[in-house]
């Protein structure tokens, strides 16, 4: 039962380490050479741990997913084109820490088809003490209009 309960906690520190795309919103449309800034946020934790790099990458969902969807589609296994990539030092978010933030600014690719595409989040932080790797990859889903 202890192993259980220590694995638990393990996993989810790793999950309160992650960082995810708050902004732009899932579905929002998008327009190929228009820039957007990407919102990029971190949930405060208790354990420690040290933010390395962030890589942002567009991936067209046109022929490898449903229409209109990116479902399916292994984010880990394509990034598609980096968009952004570097050190990732965010800001504490006001007026209490809820959470940290930093914005990017990205320019959609001339060449993105039309339909969905997957704006991915690679994210690599060293957690606690020893400290671990961890390397999480998130993502959602724009409209290329």
């Amino acid at each position: 039962m202890k192993y259980l309960f220590a694995l638990a906690a393990l996993v989810g520190s790793a999950f309160a380490q992650s960082a995810f795309i708050e902004a732009p919103a899932p579905g929002t449309d998008v327009t190929p050479g228009s820039n957007v800034t990407v919102t990029v946020w971190k949930p405060d934790s208790l354990t420690g741990s040290t933010d390395i790099a962030i890589v942002l990458s567009l991936q067209s969902c046109v022929g490898i997913a449903p229409a209109g969807t990116c479902d399916g589609f292994d984010a880990s296994q394509d990034l598609g084109t980096i968009l952004h990539y570097g050190p990732f030092d965010p800001e504490v978010e006001p007026p209490i820490s809820l959470g940290f933030h930093e914005n990017y600014t990205v320019t959609i690719p001339s060449s993105t088809p039309k339909g969905a595409a997957a704006l991915l989040l690679t994210h690599l932080v060293l957690v606690g003490l020893g400290p671990y790797p961890l390397l999480d990859i998130s993502n959602i889903t724009l409209n290329v209009v």
